[in-house]
């Protein structure tokens, strides 16, 4: 019984084997032998076969062809005693070239207004990202201004970087370095570091939803007070959908919750429609709305900063070789 077993065993052991190492022998007359090439001979080969307790050894001359799966499946100093011309390697995986495109593009809304109340406003925004099969790589750039009755009211900037590493099709992992100032507001700067998971609920050409969660490092200044820095969580999401060449919509949300406090939290959202102008789609019209929602904020700050914008958008791609 045990040498039953035993013989299981290596029958077992051996399928495993040959299924993951399987090298073939092209025999003249073009019959075929599969299995694991053990060694090279002085006058032959020496392969194990499924289901034959002992290896074969076949001759030079009755060999066509030896190929071998991967480089690495080849014995030891087999080409010592074996002519190159009989060995089949798979041709060298060639390496991935990872697309050198650069898509940019730039916003930009300026509005005014006179009569019983003047008012003037200046928005703008640069967004360059690239993305490949590997990696996605978004930088972008923002400010708004805007002064009533000579009266400046609004002075925002806000810059990040965000990088996410795809690790299979719907898995990444990313880092997000942001930097934002709100003088209106008195924050004299803030400067958070996101990193964690994001998974794609859905990934198709015209739809795609992405959640993620990470850990959350802020630090701060408001004006006339002491920096602080609080860790955090970090959870946010993004959607788009396109409606063929008609119009896309696209959102993004983050929820910042800080640990140290429980209560505090920064909450931002923003969403907006883009209406292609051209038939290259390289000129939108964009139509949205942002959000930006602090828990604590100094006595004289409104916790909720909304923005409505109507702009003008084009876009860019540039390759770099």
């Amino acid at each position: 019984m045990k040498k039953i077993k035993k013989y299981i065993f290596a029958v077992i052991t051996f399928i495993v084997t040959v299924s993951i190492h399987a090298n073939t022998l092209v025999l003249q007359g073009g019959s075929v032998l599969k299995g694991k090439i053990l060694k090279s001979e002085a006058k032959g080969v020496l392969i194990q076969v499924l289901f034959q307790q002992k290896p074969l050894s076949i001759s030079f001359e009755n060999i066509e062809k030896i190929n071998f799966d991967k480089a690495s499946d080849m014995p030891k100093d087999f080409l010592k005693s074996v002519s190159a011309d009989l060995i089949e390697l798979p041709p060298k995986k060639k390496k991935k070239e990872l697309d050198s495109r650069w898509a940019y593009s730039a916003e930009i809304d300026l509005s005014g207004e006179t009569g019983n109340s003047e008012k003037e406003s200046l928005s703008g925004a640069i967004t360059a990202l690239k993305e490949n099969k590997e990696f996605r790589l978004e930088n972008y750039l923002y400010y708004f201004y805007s002064k009533e009755n000579r009266q400046k009211d609004d002075d925002q900037f806000k810059a990040y970087s965000d990088y996410s590493h795809k690790f299979s099709e719907r898995d990444d992992y990313f880092i997000k370095l942001q930097y934002e100032t709100d003088r209106i507001d008195d924050l004299d700067y803030r400067l958070t570091l996101s990193s964690g998971y994001g998974y794609s609920f859905i990934k198709e050409d015209s739809h795609f939803l992405l959640g993620r969660i990470g850990a959350n490092v802020t630090h701060e200044k408001y004006i006339d007070q002491s920096p602080d820095t609080s860790p955090g969580l970090f959870l946010g999401g993004k959607h788009r959908y396109d409606y063929k060449d008609l119009w896309s919509i696209r959102t993004n949300v983050e929820f910042i919750p800080e640990l140290q406090s429980g209560t505090k939290f920064i909450m931002n959202h923003e969403t907006f429609l883009d209406i292609p102008l051209d038939s290259n789609d390289k000129w939108k019209l964009r139509i949205g709305v942002k959000n930006d929602y602090e828990s604590e904020t100094p006595d004289d700050v409104d916790h909720l900063d909304t923005e409505y914008f109507f702009q003008a958008c084009s876009e860019l791609e540039v390759n770099f070789k």
